[in-house]
């Protein structure tokens, strides 16, 4: 209401949305990077099988 009164527009409307605490994982290897990277992209996967990529 508060903005609505004071922007004189009733269309106003306001969602909130909070996330979930991310936890502070440290990765030590590249296999833990990718796999780290790859949870939060998909895509990345997708380019490790296209072309065939592996870890030394």
């Amino acid at each position: 209401n508060y903005l609505r009164t004071h922007l004189k527009n009733k269309d106003v409307k306001m969602t909130v949305r909070v996330s979930e605490p991310m936890e502070n994982v440290r990765a030590v290897s590249r296999a833990e990077k990718y796999q780290l990277m790859a949870k939060k992209n998909d895509a990345l996967i997708t380019l490790k099988e296209e072309f065939g990529l592996e870890f030394s």
